[in-house]
């Protein structure tokens, strides 16, 4: 993109003054892409880049644990991935796998699975101000849910989560989609939390997915397989520092254009 005051720069005998101009007015770098997101097991994608809209992900890693009357823990090698960037401005990616817990009789089991990622902003260098990232949204599909209670009194929960942060006992925003069930009565529902606001107009960020099912009390089997963690992305003004700069070089700007005049 050419600046359009670099005309006005060449008339001057200013080479500082327009540079400064020049800098203050330059929209932001483009970023280097890596390659769109393929769809595959986390086995092949974890400790890779790719892009999945305008925004580039690095996976970072893993941690999954259960305690469910023996079943192993999920491994990467169970979980997939399937990515959607045709919405650049809103990407997303689902995670399909058998998240379940079994505990039919006294007592409880659950199953965690978390995918920890770091996200850049992918800024078309035509853009006058930043894209950042403005929203976060979880959701499941519902039609993924299966509840078997063997017991009025059991009970079984659902939850997805999409953290925008896994460092410890941090996680300042967080949108969530969960299934609170009693016996065989559904007590809370949501299957999708979309676009939760974003403040702080970050360009780069840290986050985890976070996949929990718990079953107690005599619940034969609870269990969802597909969820999906979605990003909002906006343009953002002017940072105030930027204008600040951009108004202290067009005034030199004008004092250097009328000492040449004269």
């Amino acid at each position: 993109m050419r600046d359009p005051l670099r005309p006005l720069c060449g008339k001057l005998k200013a080479p500082v003054m327009c540079a400064v101009l020049l800098l203050a007015a330059r929209p932001a770098s483009a970023g280097t892409l890596a390659g769109a997101c393929t769809s595959g097991t986390l086995d092949t994608l974890i400790g890779t880049t790719c892009d999945i809209g305008l925004l580039q992900f690095t996976f970072t890693g893993y941690v999954s644990f259960s305690e469910d009357n023996g079943q192993a823990r999920l491994l990467p090698q169970d979980v997939s991935l399937t990515a959607n960037g045709s919405d650049p401005l809103n990407p997303s990616f689902m995670l399909s796998g058998n998240f379940a817990a079994t505990q039919p009789g006294n007592g409880g089991a659950y199953q965690y699975f978390e995918l920890d990622y770091s996200a850049t902003v992918l800024n078309p260098t035509s853009s006058p101000y930043p894209y950042v990232l403005s929203g976060l949204g979880a959701a499941y599909d519902p039609a993924t849910v299966s509840l078997d209670p063997t017991s009025p009194d059991g009970s079984g929960f659902v939850n997805f989560s999409n953290c925008l942060s896994y460092l410890p006992s941090t996680c300042p925003t967080q949108a969530d989609a969960y299934l609170d069930a009693y016996g065989a009565t559904v007590w809370g529902q949501n299957p999708g939390t979309l676009d939760i606001p974003v403040d702080g107009g970050m360009t780069a960020f840290t986050g985890s997915t976070n996949d929990y099912v718990m079953a107690s009390e005599g619940y034969t089997s609870v269990s969802f397989n597909d969820t999906t963690a979605s990003f909002s992305l906006a343009q953002a003004t002017a940072e105030p520092g930027s204008l600040a700069l951009l108004a202290t070089a067009l005034g030199l700007f004008v004092l250097m254009s009328r000492r040449t005049i004269h």
